[in-house]
């Protein structure tokens, strides 16, 4: 089995197509998908944080005490729910 070694110039080529990949992916929600996405992230973390009472609110208690993880969880899923509220408004191909 040969392994092969990369030299600076196919290394160099490998970065900038895979930063043009992201840019291009990224450059697909355009302004307006963004800003929902920005707006559909905010609304998720602020109804998730009160249902499950990671926001202090008057309507629900915790048992227990909030921990690191579930700050981790809250807003990871505030992020992708964010994300999919952007999708709708990204123009399709055709």
């Amino acid at each position: 089995m040969r392994v092969g070694v990369l030299s600076p110039g196919k290394l160099h080529s490998g970065l900038s197509s895979r930063a043009a990949q992201w840019r291009a992916g990224f450059g697909l929600y355009g302004y307006r998908g963004w800003t929902v996405a920005a707006v559909a992230a905010a609304l998720a973390l602020v109804v998730v944080g009160i249902l499950s009472a990671m926001i202090e609110n008057p309507l629900f208690g915790r048992q227990t005490a909030v921990r690191v993880q579930d700050n981790v969880i809250w807003i990871t899923t505030g992020l992708l729910m964010g994300l999919v509220g952007g999708s709708f408004v990204v123009k399709g191909a055709g």
